[in-house]
Protein backbone atom coordinates (compact mmCIF):
# COMPACT_ATOMS: atom_id res chain seq x y z
CA UNK A 1 0.00 0.00 0.00
CA UNK A 2 3.13 2.42 0.85
CA UNK A 3 4.45 1.73 -2.77
CA UNK A 4 1.16 2.16 -4.26
CA UNK A 5 0.53 5.78 -2.69
CA UNK A 6 4.52 6.65 -3.07
CA UNK A 7 4.09 5.87 -6.76
CA UNK A 8 0.96 7.91 -7.24
CA UNK A 9 2.89 10.79 -5.40
CA UNK A 10 5.53 10.84 -8.13
CA UNK A 11 3.12 10.27 -10.77
CA UNK A 12 1.47 13.50 -9.33
CA UNK A 13 4.36 15.34 -9.05
CA UNK A 14 5.62 14.91 -12.22
CA UNK A 15 2.62 15.53 -13.57
CA UNK A 16 2.85 19.03 -11.66
CA UNK A 17 6.20 19.53 -12.51
CA UNK A 18 5.09 19.16 -16.61
CA UNK A 19 2.28 21.57 -16.07
CA UNK A 20 3.81 24.46 -14.59
CA UNK A 21 6.76 24.05 -17.35
CA UNK A 22 4.26 23.71 -20.16
CA UNK A 23 2.31 26.58 -18.46
CA UNK A 24 6.34 28.65 -18.34
CA UNK A 25 7.32 27.43 -22.09
CA UNK A 26 3.97 28.88 -23.41
CA UNK A 27 4.98 32.11 -21.67
CA UNK A 28 7.99 32.23 -23.04
CA UNK A 29 7.63 31.09 -26.10
CA UNK A 30 4.70 33.60 -26.58
CA UNK A 31 7.28 36.36 -25.92
CA UNK A 32 7.93 37.54 -29.38
CA UNK A 33 4.34 37.97 -30.21
CA UNK A 34 3.87 40.20 -27.66
CA UNK A 35 5.98 43.65 -28.91
CA UNK A 36 6.11 47.50 -28.79
CA UNK A 37 6.40 48.26 -32.49
CA UNK A 38 5.91 51.85 -32.39
CA UNK A 39 8.94 52.83 -34.44
CA UNK A 40 7.91 55.72 -36.96
CA UNK A 41 9.48 58.59 -34.56
CA UNK A 42 12.53 60.52 -33.60
CA UNK A 43 12.20 58.90 -29.46
CA UNK A 44 13.56 55.46 -29.63
CA UNK A 45 14.90 55.89 -25.76
CA UNK A 46 10.80 56.75 -24.59
CA UNK A 47 10.42 53.70 -26.78
CA UNK A 48 12.66 51.43 -24.61
CA UNK A 49 11.69 52.88 -21.13
CA UNK A 50 8.05 52.31 -22.17
CA UNK A 51 8.72 48.83 -23.39
CA UNK A 52 10.71 47.53 -20.24
CA UNK A 53 7.87 49.30 -17.66
CA UNK A 54 5.37 47.41 -20.01
CA UNK A 55 7.20 43.89 -19.92
CA UNK A 56 7.51 44.08 -23.36
CA UNK A 57 10.55 42.46 -24.71
CA UNK A 58 10.60 42.52 -28.28
CA UNK A 59 10.99 46.00 -30.05
CA UNK A 60 10.83 47.89 -33.38
CA UNK A 61 14.07 49.47 -34.56
CA UNK A 62 13.39 53.05 -35.72
CA UNK A 63 15.55 53.17 -39.30
CA UNK A 64 16.37 56.60 -38.57
CA UNK A 65 17.76 55.79 -35.67
CA UNK A 66 21.82 54.84 -35.33
CA UNK A 67 22.57 51.78 -33.46
CA UNK A 68 24.48 53.95 -31.16
CA UNK A 69 21.67 55.53 -29.86
CA UNK A 70 20.44 51.76 -28.84
CA UNK A 71 23.79 50.10 -27.63
CA UNK A 72 24.01 53.34 -25.43
CA UNK A 73 21.26 53.36 -23.76
CA UNK A 74 20.80 51.23 -20.33
CA UNK A 75 16.85 50.69 -21.00
CA UNK A 76 17.70 48.77 -24.03
CA UNK A 77 19.79 45.77 -22.02
CA UNK A 78 17.65 42.75 -22.29
CA UNK A 79 15.44 43.54 -25.00
CA UNK A 80 15.29 42.16 -28.60
CA UNK A 81 14.67 43.93 -31.64
CA UNK A 82 12.75 43.36 -35.12
CA UNK A 83 13.28 45.26 -37.87
CA UNK A 84 10.33 46.90 -39.61
CA UNK A 85 10.71 46.41 -43.64
CA UNK A 86 14.33 45.72 -43.38
CA UNK A 87 15.06 46.56 -47.12
CA UNK A 88 14.14 50.17 -47.17
CA UNK A 89 16.81 51.25 -44.27
CA UNK A 90 19.18 53.67 -45.51
CA UNK A 91 21.83 51.75 -44.69
CA UNK A 92 20.44 48.73 -47.26
CA UNK A 93 20.11 51.37 -49.65
CA UNK A 94 23.65 52.10 -49.91
CA UNK A 95 22.73 55.15 -48.00
CA UNK A 96 20.32 56.55 -50.88
CA UNK A 97 17.13 57.56 -50.57
CA UNK A 98 14.08 55.67 -50.56
CA UNK A 99 12.18 58.52 -51.83
CA UNK A 100 13.22 60.62 -54.97
CA UNK A 101 12.25 64.23 -55.69
CA UNK A 102 11.77 64.79 -59.57
CA UNK A 103 12.17 68.71 -58.49
CA UNK A 104 15.48 68.66 -56.74
CA UNK A 105 19.06 67.60 -58.10
CA UNK A 106 20.17 64.06 -58.04
CA UNK A 107 24.17 62.71 -58.37
CA UNK A 108 24.66 60.33 -61.21
CA UNK A 109 25.84 58.16 -58.76
CA UNK A 110 22.35 58.00 -57.35
CA UNK A 111 20.70 57.91 -60.74
CA UNK A 112 23.22 54.63 -61.59
CA UNK A 113 22.34 53.29 -58.45
CA UNK A 114 18.34 53.36 -58.78
CA UNK A 115 18.78 52.61 -62.57
CA UNK A 116 19.96 49.72 -61.84
CA UNK A 117 18.20 48.01 -58.52
CA UNK A 118 14.92 49.53 -59.17
CA UNK A 119 11.72 48.36 -61.13
CA UNK A 120 11.22 50.21 -64.55
CA UNK A 121 8.13 51.28 -66.30
CA UNK A 122 8.89 52.85 -69.09
CA UNK A 123 11.56 54.35 -70.79
CA UNK A 124 11.19 57.77 -70.31
CA UNK A 125 14.33 59.86 -69.44
CA UNK A 126 15.05 59.26 -65.51
CA UNK A 127 13.23 59.72 -62.81
CA UNK A 128 9.92 59.19 -65.02
CA UNK A 129 10.95 55.61 -66.17
CA UNK A 130 10.70 54.21 -62.55
CA UNK A 131 7.72 52.75 -61.22
CA UNK A 132 6.37 54.46 -58.14
CA UNK A 133 5.18 53.68 -54.70
CA UNK A 134 3.95 55.72 -52.58
CA UNK A 135 4.25 59.61 -53.35
CA UNK A 136 4.90 61.28 -49.88
CA UNK A 137 1.86 63.55 -48.73
CA UNK A 138 0.29 63.32 -51.95
CA UNK A 139 3.18 64.96 -54.23
CA UNK A 140 2.73 63.57 -57.55
CA UNK A 141 7.24 64.76 -58.06
CA UNK A 142 8.00 63.10 -54.91
CA UNK A 143 7.86 59.07 -54.58
CA UNK A 144 9.34 56.02 -53.67
CA UNK A 145 11.33 53.38 -55.46
CA UNK A 146 10.69 49.85 -55.43
CA UNK A 147 13.01 47.10 -55.72
CA UNK A 148 13.47 45.30 -58.69
CA UNK A 149 13.01 41.83 -57.39
CA UNK A 150 13.00 40.24 -60.49
CA UNK A 151 16.35 40.44 -61.17
CA UNK A 152 18.16 37.42 -58.70
CA UNK A 153 21.47 40.20 -58.48
CA UNK A 154 19.19 42.59 -56.47
CA UNK A 155 18.01 39.95 -54.22
CA UNK A 156 21.28 38.86 -53.58
CA UNK A 157 22.59 41.93 -52.52
CA UNK A 158 19.51 43.17 -50.26
CA UNK A 159 19.01 39.80 -48.67
CA UNK A 160 23.02 39.93 -47.32
CA UNK A 161 22.96 43.90 -46.53
CA UNK A 162 19.91 43.14 -44.01
CA UNK A 163 21.64 40.38 -42.82
CA UNK A 164 25.16 43.01 -42.13
CA UNK A 165 22.28 45.58 -40.90
CA UNK A 166 20.98 43.29 -38.36
CA UNK A 167 24.34 42.69 -37.42
CA UNK A 168 24.82 46.43 -36.64
CA UNK A 169 22.56 47.21 -34.60
CA UNK A 170 22.92 44.04 -32.33
CA UNK A 171 25.50 43.85 -28.85
CA UNK A 172 25.26 40.59 -27.12
CA UNK A 173 27.54 42.07 -24.52
CA UNK A 174 24.63 44.57 -22.95
CA UNK A 175 22.53 42.23 -24.13
CA UNK A 176 20.67 43.71 -27.34
CA UNK A 177 19.87 41.16 -29.87
CA UNK A 178 18.21 40.73 -33.15
CA UNK A 179 15.11 38.86 -32.87
CA UNK A 180 13.27 38.85 -36.96
CA UNK A 181 11.65 41.00 -39.06
CA UNK A 182 8.27 42.92 -39.08
CA UNK A 183 7.01 42.88 -42.78
CA UNK A 184 4.57 45.48 -43.31
CA UNK A 185 1.79 44.82 -45.91
CA UNK A 186 3.50 41.73 -47.51
CA UNK A 187 1.71 41.65 -51.21
CA UNK A 188 3.66 39.43 -53.70
CA UNK A 189 2.36 42.21 -56.38
CA UNK A 190 4.03 44.94 -54.37
CA UNK A 191 3.01 47.86 -53.23
CA UNK A 192 2.82 50.49 -56.58
CA UNK A 193 0.96 53.87 -56.77
CA UNK A 194 -0.25 56.24 -59.04
CA UNK A 195 -1.03 59.55 -57.84
CA UNK A 196 -4.33 61.06 -58.90
CA UNK A 197 -5.64 64.82 -60.24
CA UNK A 198 -6.18 65.28 -56.10
CA UNK A 199 -2.59 64.17 -54.80
CA UNK A 200 -3.83 61.02 -53.81
CA UNK A 201 -2.52 57.35 -53.77
CA UNK A 202 -4.16 55.19 -55.42
CA UNK A 203 -2.98 51.32 -55.48
CA UNK A 204 -2.25 49.87 -58.86
CA UNK A 205 -0.38 47.06 -60.20
CA UNK A 206 2.42 47.09 -62.93
CA UNK A 207 0.13 46.58 -65.04
CA UNK A 208 -1.07 49.58 -65.07
CA UNK A 209 1.81 50.69 -67.03
CA UNK A 210 3.41 47.82 -68.64
CA UNK A 211 0.46 45.33 -69.06
CA UNK A 212 1.75 42.77 -67.16
CA UNK A 213 2.79 41.94 -63.21
CA UNK A 214 6.35 42.71 -64.49
CA UNK A 215 8.49 45.32 -64.84
CA UNK A 216 10.55 46.10 -67.73
CA UNK A 217 14.04 44.61 -69.45
CA UNK A 218 16.52 47.14 -69.84
CA UNK A 219 20.11 47.79 -70.85
CA UNK A 220 22.60 44.99 -69.58
CA UNK A 221 19.55 43.77 -66.79
CA UNK A 222 17.99 40.35 -66.80
CA UNK A 223 15.00 38.96 -65.54
CA UNK A 224 15.72 35.44 -63.54
CA UNK A 225 11.68 35.14 -62.34
CA UNK A 226 8.72 36.05 -65.05
CA UNK A 227 6.47 38.08 -63.13
CA UNK A 228 7.22 40.68 -60.11
CA UNK A 229 5.40 38.83 -58.03
CA UNK A 230 7.58 35.40 -57.98
CA UNK A 231 10.52 37.83 -57.65
CA UNK A 232 9.06 38.70 -54.31
CA UNK A 233 8.02 35.52 -52.99
CA UNK A 234 11.69 34.31 -54.09
CA UNK A 235 13.26 37.50 -51.97
CA UNK A 236 11.00 36.32 -48.84
CA UNK A 237 12.12 32.69 -48.82
CA UNK A 238 15.71 33.82 -49.33
CA UNK A 239 15.81 36.55 -46.99
CA UNK A 240 14.12 33.69 -44.44
CA UNK A 241 15.97 31.18 -45.33
CA UNK A 242 19.41 33.28 -45.03
CA UNK A 243 18.90 34.66 -41.59
CA UNK A 244 18.01 31.70 -39.62
CA UNK A 245 21.35 30.75 -41.13
CA UNK A 246 22.81 33.13 -39.01
CA UNK A 247 19.94 33.28 -36.21
CA UNK A 248 17.92 30.33 -35.85
CA UNK A 249 15.52 30.91 -33.58
CA UNK A 250 14.74 34.54 -35.37
CA UNK A 251 10.48 35.15 -35.98
CA UNK A 252 8.87 36.35 -39.05
CA UNK A 253 6.22 39.17 -38.28
CA UNK A 254 3.41 40.51 -40.36
CA UNK A 255 1.02 43.16 -40.69
CA UNK A 256 -1.67 43.90 -42.91
CA UNK A 257 -4.76 45.57 -43.32
CA UNK A 258 -7.06 42.58 -43.37
CA UNK A 259 -5.24 39.09 -42.78
CA UNK A 260 -7.41 36.85 -45.59
CA UNK A 261 -8.00 39.63 -48.15
CA UNK A 262 -4.36 40.94 -48.23
CA UNK A 263 -2.31 37.70 -47.73
CA UNK A 264 -3.91 34.60 -46.86
CA UNK A 265 -5.84 34.72 -50.17
CA UNK A 266 -2.65 35.83 -51.96
CA UNK A 267 -0.59 32.83 -51.02
CA UNK A 268 -2.84 29.66 -49.70
CA UNK A 269 -2.98 27.95 -53.36
CA UNK A 270 1.06 28.62 -53.86
CA UNK A 271 3.12 25.13 -53.70
CA UNK A 272 5.85 26.98 -51.29
CA UNK A 273 2.87 28.75 -49.21
CA UNK A 274 4.15 26.98 -46.02
CA UNK A 275 7.79 28.83 -46.83
CA UNK A 276 6.02 32.13 -46.78
CA UNK A 277 4.19 32.32 -43.67
CA UNK A 278 5.00 34.29 -40.83
CA UNK A 279 5.28 33.13 -37.28
CA UNK A 280 2.14 35.82 -36.59
CA UNK A 281 0.17 37.66 -38.61
CA UNK A 282 -1.31 41.00 -37.79
CA UNK A 283 -4.55 43.37 -38.62
CA UNK A 284 -3.96 46.85 -39.07
CA UNK A 285 -8.14 47.51 -39.67
CA UNK A 286 -10.20 48.10 -36.76
CA UNK A 287 -12.44 45.31 -36.55
CA UNK A 288 -12.38 42.02 -35.06
CA UNK A 289 -11.65 39.50 -38.40
CA UNK A 290 -8.40 38.66 -37.29
CA UNK A 291 -10.40 36.19 -34.92
CA UNK A 292 -13.72 35.98 -36.21
CA UNK A 293 -12.85 35.62 -39.79
CA UNK A 294 -13.42 31.93 -40.14
CA UNK A 295 -11.32 31.33 -43.63
CA UNK A 296 -7.89 32.18 -41.92
CA UNK A 297 -7.96 29.49 -40.20
CA UNK A 298 -9.56 27.11 -42.57
CA UNK A 299 -6.99 26.77 -44.07
CA UNK A 300 -4.81 25.46 -41.50
CA UNK A 301 -2.06 27.66 -42.27
CA UNK A 302 -2.59 30.10 -38.81
CA UNK A 303 -4.01 29.27 -35.33
CA UNK A 304 -5.74 31.70 -33.20
CA UNK A 305 -2.82 32.59 -30.67
CA UNK A 306 -0.98 33.13 -34.08
CA UNK A 307 -2.63 36.38 -35.02
CA UNK A 308 -3.50 39.79 -33.39
CA UNK A 309 -4.45 43.20 -34.20
CA UNK A 310 -3.01 46.65 -34.23
CA UNK A 311 -5.61 49.37 -35.22
CA UNK A 312 -4.24 52.81 -34.57
CA UNK A 313 -7.58 54.12 -36.34
CA UNK A 314 -10.05 54.16 -33.32
CA UNK A 315 -9.82 55.34 -29.58
CA UNK A 316 -13.16 54.75 -28.55
CA UNK A 317 -13.27 52.80 -25.24
CA UNK A 318 -15.79 49.89 -25.69
CA UNK A 319 -14.59 49.21 -29.46
CA UNK A 320 -11.04 48.81 -27.35
CA UNK A 321 -12.50 46.70 -24.83
CA UNK A 322 -13.92 44.40 -27.78
CA UNK A 323 -10.47 43.99 -29.67
CA UNK A 324 -9.16 43.39 -26.25
CA UNK A 325 -11.25 41.03 -25.45
CA UNK A 326 -11.73 39.14 -28.73
CA UNK A 327 -8.52 38.61 -28.39
CA UNK A 328 -8.50 37.64 -25.35
CA UNK A 329 -10.87 34.75 -25.72
CA UNK A 330 -9.07 33.44 -28.07
CA UNK A 331 -5.34 33.54 -27.66
CA UNK A 332 -4.44 36.14 -29.76
CA UNK A 333 -2.88 39.65 -29.52
CA UNK A 334 -3.34 43.30 -29.43
CA UNK A 335 0.20 45.14 -30.06
CA UNK A 336 1.27 48.67 -30.87
CA UNK A 337 2.55 49.17 -34.49
CA UNK A 338 4.60 51.74 -36.87
CA UNK A 339 2.13 54.59 -35.47
CA UNK A 340 0.07 55.36 -32.17
CA UNK A 341 -2.47 56.88 -34.65
CA UNK A 342 -3.69 60.17 -37.03
CA UNK A 343 -6.58 58.12 -38.48
CA UNK A 344 -9.96 57.84 -37.92
CA UNK A 345 -10.84 59.15 -34.43
CA UNK A 346 -7.47 58.35 -33.12
CA UNK A 347 -5.30 61.10 -31.96
CA UNK A 348 -2.27 61.76 -33.93
CA UNK A 349 -0.44 61.26 -30.74
CA UNK A 350 3.41 61.87 -31.24
CA UNK A 351 5.07 60.17 -27.98
CA UNK A 352 3.71 57.51 -25.35
CA UNK A 353 3.36 60.26 -22.94
CA UNK A 354 0.35 61.33 -24.87
CA UNK A 355 -1.58 58.20 -25.31
CA UNK A 356 -4.32 57.89 -22.64
CA UNK A 357 -3.87 55.63 -20.14
CA UNK A 358 -6.32 53.30 -20.84
CA UNK A 359 -5.28 53.09 -24.03
CA UNK A 360 -1.68 51.66 -23.50
CA UNK A 361 -3.19 49.53 -20.62
CA UNK A 362 -6.14 47.81 -22.55
CA UNK A 363 -3.71 46.51 -25.01
CA UNK A 364 -2.02 44.59 -22.86
CA UNK A 365 -4.64 42.92 -20.78
CA UNK A 366 -4.97 39.71 -23.52
CA UNK A 367 -1.32 39.88 -23.79
CA UNK A 368 -0.64 39.74 -20.22
CA UNK A 369 -3.12 37.20 -19.75
CA UNK A 370 -1.12 35.08 -23.16
CA UNK A 371 1.86 35.69 -21.07
CA UNK A 372 0.73 34.61 -17.52
CA UNK A 373 -0.70 31.27 -19.18
CA UNK A 374 -4.22 31.67 -18.01
CA UNK A 375 -6.58 29.29 -19.92
CA UNK A 376 -8.74 29.68 -22.47
CA UNK A 377 -11.41 28.17 -20.20
CA UNK A 378 -10.97 30.62 -17.17
CA UNK A 379 -11.39 33.76 -19.40
CA UNK A 380 -15.08 35.08 -20.97
CA UNK A 381 -16.39 37.66 -22.24
CA UNK A 382 -20.27 38.30 -22.40
CA UNK A 383 -19.96 41.57 -25.13
CA UNK A 384 -19.98 43.99 -22.03
CA UNK A 385 -17.16 42.66 -19.50
CA UNK A 386 -14.05 40.38 -20.06
CA UNK A 387 -12.53 38.65 -17.34
CA UNK A 388 -10.14 36.05 -16.76
CA UNK A 389 -8.33 35.17 -13.41
CA UNK A 390 -5.75 37.70 -13.72
CA UNK A 391 -7.59 40.74 -15.60
CA UNK A 392 -11.20 42.34 -15.65
CA UNK A 393 -12.08 44.65 -18.18
CA UNK A 394 -16.09 46.95 -18.22
CA UNK A 395 -17.01 50.64 -19.15
CA UNK A 396 -16.11 51.23 -15.43
CA UNK A 397 -12.79 49.78 -14.94
CA UNK A 398 -9.93 47.86 -16.36
CA UNK A 399 -7.43 45.90 -14.30
CA UNK A 400 -4.63 42.86 -15.64
CA UNK A 401 -1.33 41.97 -13.61
CA UNK A 402 1.70 42.29 -14.72
CA UNK A 403 2.98 38.77 -16.48
CA UNK A 404 6.73 39.38 -14.84
CA UNK A 405 6.17 41.66 -11.68
CA UNK A 406 2.85 40.29 -10.66
CA UNK A 407 1.71 43.90 -9.86
CA UNK A 408 -1.80 44.91 -10.56
CA UNK A 409 -1.96 47.41 -13.09
CA UNK A 410 -5.48 49.26 -13.17
CA UNK A 411 -7.21 52.35 -15.06
CA UNK A 412 -10.25 53.61 -13.25
CA UNK A 413 -12.72 54.77 -15.98
CA UNK A 414 -16.32 55.79 -14.01
CA UNK A 415 -16.35 55.96 -9.90
CA UNK A 416 -18.48 53.23 -9.97
CA UNK A 417 -15.61 51.21 -11.16
CA UNK A 418 -14.21 48.85 -8.08
CA UNK A 419 -10.97 46.17 -8.76
CA UNK A 420 -11.85 43.06 -6.64
CA UNK A 421 -8.92 41.43 -5.65
CA UNK A 422 -8.10 37.49 -5.82
CA UNK A 423 -8.68 35.45 -2.70
CA UNK A 424 -5.67 35.90 -0.44
CA UNK A 425 -4.16 38.84 -2.39
CA UNK A 426 -3.66 42.08 -0.25
CA UNK A 427 -2.27 45.44 -1.43
CA UNK A 428 0.88 46.55 0.19
CA UNK A 429 1.46 49.94 -2.22
CA UNK A 430 -0.52 52.30 -4.14
CA UNK A 431 1.38 54.23 -6.60
CA UNK A 432 0.23 56.64 -9.37
CA UNK A 433 1.91 56.84 -12.95
CA UNK A 434 3.37 58.74 -14.83
CA UNK A 435 3.02 59.48 -18.77
CA UNK A 436 5.38 55.96 -19.30
CA UNK A 437 3.48 53.76 -16.46
CA UNK A 438 5.87 54.23 -14.50
CA UNK A 439 5.03 54.42 -10.81
CA UNK A 440 5.51 58.19 -9.56
CA UNK A 441 4.44 58.86 -6.34
CA UNK A 442 2.18 57.55 -3.63
CA UNK A 443 -1.33 57.09 -4.52
CA UNK A 444 -3.36 55.71 -1.39
CA UNK A 445 -4.97 58.72 -0.92
CA UNK A 446 -6.83 58.48 -4.08
CA UNK A 447 -8.47 54.90 -3.29
CA UNK A 448 -10.22 53.35 -0.47
CA UNK A 449 -9.73 49.94 0.17
CA UNK A 450 -12.55 47.77 1.65
CA UNK A 451 -12.24 44.04 1.90
CA UNK A 452 -11.17 42.73 -1.36
CA UNK A 453 -12.68 45.57 -3.25
CA UNK A 454 -10.59 48.91 -4.21
CA UNK A 455 -12.69 51.89 -4.99
CA UNK A 456 -11.79 55.23 -6.45
CA UNK A 457 -12.41 58.28 -4.21
CA UNK A 458 -12.96 61.63 -6.51
CA UNK A 459 -13.92 61.61 -10.06
CA UNK A 460 -10.47 63.92 -10.34
CA UNK A 461 -8.88 60.72 -10.64
CA UNK A 462 -10.77 59.29 -13.19
CA UNK A 463 -8.82 58.00 -16.56
CA UNK A 464 -5.30 57.68 -14.33
CA UNK A 465 -3.18 54.65 -14.24
CA UNK A 466 -2.45 53.22 -10.84
CA UNK A 467 -0.35 49.91 -10.00
CA UNK A 468 -1.00 48.39 -7.00
CA UNK A 469 1.67 45.74 -5.49
CA UNK A 470 -0.12 42.99 -3.93
CA UNK A 471 0.71 40.39 -1.35
CA UNK A 472 -0.32 36.95 -1.36
CA UNK A 473 0.23 36.55 2.62
CA UNK A 474 -3.51 36.80 3.42
CA UNK A 475 -3.11 39.30 5.57
CA UNK A 476 -5.44 42.60 5.73
CA UNK A 477 -4.49 45.39 3.81
CA UNK A 478 -1.19 47.59 5.00
CA UNK A 479 -2.40 50.18 3.08
CA UNK A 480 -3.82 53.70 4.84
CA UNK A 481 -6.32 55.14 2.23
CA UNK A 482 -6.60 58.66 3.80
CA UNK A 483 -10.11 60.61 4.19
CA UNK A 484 -12.08 60.59 1.98
CA UNK A 485 -12.39 63.48 -0.70
CA UNK A 486 -14.78 64.49 -3.45
CA UNK A 487 -13.49 66.02 -6.65
CA UNK A 488 -16.07 68.25 -8.48
CA UNK A 489 -13.47 69.42 -11.90
CA UNK A 490 -13.43 66.05 -13.59
CA UNK A 491 -16.96 66.77 -15.02
CA UNK A 492 -16.00 67.01 -19.68
CA UNK A 493 -14.82 69.59 -21.08
CA UNK A 494 -15.75 70.45 -24.51
CA UNK A 495 -13.12 68.12 -26.54
CA UNK A 496 -15.38 65.51 -25.13
CA UNK A 497 -12.06 64.18 -22.58
CA UNK A 498 -12.07 64.13 -19.08
CA UNK A 499 -8.84 65.69 -17.66
CA UNK A 500 -7.30 65.00 -21.19
CA UNK A 501 -7.59 61.36 -20.67
CA UNK A 502 -9.79 60.40 -23.27
CA UNK A 503 -13.15 59.88 -21.71
CA UNK A 504 -16.34 60.79 -23.48
CA UNK A 505 -20.27 60.29 -23.27
CA UNK A 506 -20.71 61.01 -19.44
CA UNK A 507 -24.06 62.25 -18.97
CA UNK A 508 -24.74 64.69 -15.72
CA UNK A 509 -27.75 64.70 -14.29
CA UNK A 510 -28.12 67.39 -11.53
CA UNK A 511 -31.59 67.68 -9.13
CA UNK A 512 -32.91 71.32 -7.63
CA UNK A 513 -35.81 71.86 -4.98
CA UNK A 514 -38.02 73.17 -7.90
CA UNK A 515 -38.20 69.75 -9.25
CA UNK A 516 -36.34 70.52 -12.14
CA UNK A 517 -33.85 68.53 -13.67
CA UNK A 518 -30.76 69.93 -15.35
CA UNK A 519 -28.81 67.48 -17.90
CA UNK A 520 -25.87 68.00 -19.36
CA UNK A 521 -24.98 65.64 -21.64
CA UNK A 522 -21.38 65.72 -23.05
CA UNK A 523 -20.57 63.33 -26.51
CA UNK A 524 -17.34 64.04 -28.46
CA UNK A 525 -16.80 67.42 -29.58
CA UNK A 526 -20.21 68.83 -28.42
CA UNK A 527 -21.73 69.91 -24.97
CA UNK A 528 -25.46 70.38 -24.44
CA UNK A 529 -27.81 71.82 -21.47
CA UNK A 530 -31.51 70.48 -21.68
CA UNK A 531 -33.85 71.68 -19.25
CA UNK A 532 -36.90 70.11 -19.62
CA UNK A 533 -40.38 70.18 -17.23
CA UNK A 534 -42.09 67.12 -18.63
CA UNK A 535 -39.10 64.69 -17.83
CA UNK A 536 -39.96 65.15 -13.98
CA UNK A 537 -44.13 65.20 -14.06
CA UNK A 538 -45.69 63.51 -11.44
CA UNK A 539 -45.93 60.58 -13.40
CA UNK A 540 -42.70 59.69 -13.47
CA UNK A 541 -40.16 57.53 -11.63
CA UNK A 542 -37.73 60.22 -10.43
CA UNK A 543 -36.56 60.70 -7.50
CA UNK A 544 -33.99 62.91 -5.64
CA UNK A 545 -31.15 61.51 -4.74
CA UNK A 546 -30.58 60.92 -0.94
CA UNK A 547 -27.77 62.07 1.16
CA UNK A 548 -25.20 59.23 2.04
CA UNK A 549 -25.02 58.48 5.56
CA UNK A 550 -21.87 58.58 7.58
CA UNK A 551 -21.55 54.75 7.46
CA UNK A 552 -22.10 54.57 4.10
CA UNK A 553 -19.23 57.29 3.35
CA UNK A 554 -16.71 55.45 5.84
CA UNK A 555 -17.92 52.04 3.66
CA UNK A 556 -16.95 54.11 0.83
CA UNK A 557 -19.86 54.29 -1.38
CA UNK A 558 -19.90 56.86 -3.88
CA UNK A 559 -23.12 59.51 -5.04
CA UNK A 560 -25.52 61.33 -2.99
CA UNK A 561 -24.99 64.48 -1.70
CA UNK A 562 -27.61 66.15 -4.12
CA UNK A 563 -25.62 64.49 -7.61
CA UNK A 564 -25.22 61.52 -9.23
CA UNK A 565 -24.07 60.33 -11.98
CA UNK A 566 -26.04 57.79 -14.84
CA UNK A 567 -23.84 56.21 -17.42
CA UNK A 568 -27.10 54.61 -19.24
CA UNK A 569 -30.75 55.46 -20.09
CA UNK A 570 -33.48 53.03 -21.35
CA UNK A 571 -36.58 53.97 -21.99
CA UNK A 572 -39.75 52.31 -23.82
CA UNK A 573 -41.47 54.65 -25.75
CA UNK A 574 -45.07 52.69 -24.87
CA UNK A 575 -44.50 53.29 -21.40
CA UNK A 576 -46.32 56.90 -20.27
CA UNK A 577 -44.00 56.51 -17.22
Amino acid sequence: MKFTISLLGIIFLLFTKMFFLSEKAYADEGGYKNFYGIAWHDKPAEDMKYAKQMGYEYIAINPSSTPKEYHKNPDCAGLKFYLIDPYFYPQVLSGYNRDIDTTGSISDAAKDFYNQRMVWKGNDPFPKQLATGCHSAGASTQFSVMWDFQQQAVIDEVVEEIINLAKSYEDTSIPFTFGGYIINEPRLAGEFYRSDEKGDNVSVGLSYWTGADSGLVHGAITHEYATYSEGKAAFYKQLFKRTREEWPDIKIVMETYDIYINWIKEIKDRIDKNELMPDVLFQGRANTAFVNDARIFDTGLLRKNEVGITQSSSQEEYKNRLFAARAGINGAWYNWFGRFGGSGDMPDFKSITEVYPRLKLIRCVPNWDNLNGIPLDDRSWDGGVYQSTKSYVSGDVMYSRHPKTGKLFAVFLTLSGAITLNAGETVTSVERTDGFFVESGDGSADVNIVGNEIHLKSRDNIGKGYIFTLSLDGNSSTVSTGSETEGTSGSETSNGKVNGRGLSNTTWVEYNPTGESHISISSKQRTKTILSQQSVSTQTTWQRVAKRTQAQKTAGLSGGEGWQMIFGIQYAPSNPN
